[in-house]
């Protein structure tokens, strides 16, 4: 597996920094968010951007990790509202506190095969904020 270089700090939509999910733009740091980002895996809104990984052979997997001052339960509502708005299904979800994981997928049957990964942990220097992982295998938007 080929990954791309893992960017600099960067702010989602919504943050201070005044990158845009939907156009993949990049904030004074010059780091862009992924342009293959799939409708169901988009930023979490005012989230930093910490790091993406991208696989050459194969454009439509990826992952970007953010940082955001938010609840882990807020943040798993967010993306499965986003993978159900694309036919995702809930495969796996577990709760151990502040640390979660949710993973969905949607079948060939029922357009093209997806899937969507996202673990949310509380960072270790600041109880307010989580770091967010996203994988996922899908469509470009």
């Amino acid at each position: 597996m080929v990954l791309a270089a893992c960017g600099g700090p960067e702010v989602a939509e919504g943050g201070t920094g005044g990158a845009s999910a939907s156009a993949g733009l990049s904030d004074a740091s010059g780091t862009a968010l992924p342009e293959n980002l799939p409708d169901f895996a988009p930023p979490f809104p005012a989230a930093t951007v910490d790091g993406k990984q991208l696989n050459a052979s194969q454009p439509e997997r990826g992952v970007v990790t953010y940082t955001a001052s938010a609840k882990s339960a807020d943040v798993v509502a967010f993306y499965r509202a986003k993978g159900e708005e694309a036919g995702l299904k809930v495969v796996q979800e577990t709760d151990q506190g502040e640390s979660r994981l949710l993973a969905m997928a949607r079948q060939p049957d029922s357009g093209p095969a997806a899937t969507l990964q996202v673990n949310v942990m509380p960072t270790m220097t600041d109880p307010s904020k989580v770091h967010i992982s996203v994988g996922y295998v899908g469509e470009p938007r």
